[in-house]
């Protein structure tokens, strides 16, 4: 601003006009100093605060940079590359990780078992969790919600972090591991520091895990391969995949759609998973998978007479040998082995839980359904039974949740986020834990 006479009225200016007219009204000359001291350091506070601030921004923006930098060169390393020289740049990410998420406010710790993994700090008590950071806060909630039930001190939690050398290697996008018991959080997550969707697709696997582990026998502990001469289901799961996939794409979706899609991009994302999802139920739903496998258990169940005496085997399983027995039936080439595995590696943490199987070989499609009956071989009846019923209820729950997808995503491309909410809400009841089987026919 600026007056005829050439004079500009710049702040200070107007600061300095304003303290001399008051200097006027004011009788005492010491307080007349006083104030005027007082302005000066508050201006010149106020210009401290403002340096220091843009030096906090540039610096953020630094860290940011650097990590971004330092997590492409990790991604695009090429197949082949020297598992030294991985891990090398995979150390690199996380430091540059930890610079970041000081700056975000993220508290997180060193983890004792695994140099390339950051965990995410859990807050010692829900007042301190209330005041800490989102990813703090995450953890704290499944420190208490996400756990085995026991009376064990050395009982695991399920804690959340980033291992930027884990991803790369298994060329994923976000894990869920039992065994750790591990969250890892996307790259995204890392670097804007917010919770989405991928986030809650292996929290969705990680409820379902520890549902099942705490005595809900439920129907989505399966497991479905394919032969390899059979195309792929998808790109993610070339032959073989989880029933509890559909639940977690399921819960990805519902959480895409209610957040709001806003941009051409989130509206690809969301037909993507949704498209996804329906390639796994078709494959799910083919008559050779569920229904033959159920009729399998059922034929066993009450005609042993037509497969042959179980003989003991040693059945390779992830890369180990298990105790199992194999029954072979006279009518087929159909295979089934029952056996027993810990649902934890662990023999001091939660050791003693266990899990029966019930894999089934059917032509092109096998078929490993979990449950939490004992075994006895001498009376199967009580595991074959329960299997069939989990099969079957597995069987209508992906029909229906299959439905729900498809009206789904017919709302989607007409842009229609309520309707879209509306039809998936009958898969988000499918996915319910309430009832782990339907009636048995």
């Amino acid at each position: 601003m600026e007056l005829e006479s050439g004079i500009e009225f710049t702040p200070f200016f107007v600061t300095c006009l304003i303290f001399r007219r008051l200097s006027n009204v004011l009788e005492s000359k010491v307080m007349f100093k006083i104030v005027i001291r007082f302005s000066l350091a508050f201006l010149f506070t106020s210009q401290v605060f403002a340096a220091v601030n843009l030096q906090c921004e540039n610096l953020f923006n630094n860290y940011l940079e650097q990590l971004t930098t330092d997590w492409d060169i990790l991604d695009n390393m090429p197949e082949g590359t020297k598992d030294s020289l991985i891990k090398k740049q995979a150390m690199q990410v996380k430091r540059d990780t930890m610079a970041l998420w000081s700056q975000l406010g993220i508290k997180y710790e060193q983890d004792p078992n695994d140099q390339f993994n950051l965990l995410v700090s859990i807050p010692a008590d829900a007042e301190k969790a209330a005041h800490s950071h989102a990813f703090n806060r995450m953890a704290y909630s499944m420190s208490k919600n996400l756990r085995v039930k026991s009376d064990q001190p050395q009982a695991k939690l399920l804690r959340v972090g980033v291992n930027p050398y884990l991803l790369k290697v298994d060329n994923a996008g976000a894990l869920f591991d039992e065994q750790g018991p591990l969250l890892t959080l996307a790259r995204d997550n890392v670097i804007t520091g917010q919770i989405d969707d991928m986030v809650t697709h292996e929290n969705r696997h990680a409820y379902n895990f520890y549902s099942f582990a705490n005595g809900n026998d439920h129907v989505f502990t399966a497991w479905f391969t394919t032969a390899n001469r059979l195309p792929i289901i998808h790109e993610t799961y070339p032959h073989t995949f989880s029933a509890d996939e559909f639940t977690a794409f399921v819960k990805q979706i519902n959480l895409q759609i209610r957040l709001g899609i806003r941009t051409p991009a989130e509206l690809s994302d969301a037909l993507d998973f949704t498209q996804i999802a329906l390639t796994l139920a078709h494959t799910a739903t083919n008559p050779k998978l569920l229904e033959t496998s159920a009729l399998l258990v059922a034929n066993l169940n009450s005609h042993p007479e037509n497969w042959q005496t179980p003989r003991a085997v040693k059945l390779k399983v992830d890369e180990k040998k298990v105790d199992a027995l194999m029954y072979t039936s006279h009518i087929s080439k159909s295979v089934i082995y029952i056996y027993e595995a810990p649902m934890l590696e662990d023999k001091v943490a939660n050791g003693k839980l266990k899990s029966t199987h019930v894999f089934i070989h059917n032509g092109d499609y096998k078929l490993d359904m979990q449950t939490l009956v004992p075994f006895n071989p001498a009376s199967p009846a009580p595991v074959l039974t329960q299997v069939e019923n989990k099969i079957r209820g597995l069987q209508y729950r992906i029909v229906e949740i299959q439905k729900s997808l498809l009206m789904t995503e017919a709302a989607l491309k007409a842009s229609d986020a309520p309707a879209a909410l509306l039809a998936l809400s009958g898969a988000m009841a499918q996915i319910g834990l309430e009832e782990s089987a339907v009636p048995r026919k």
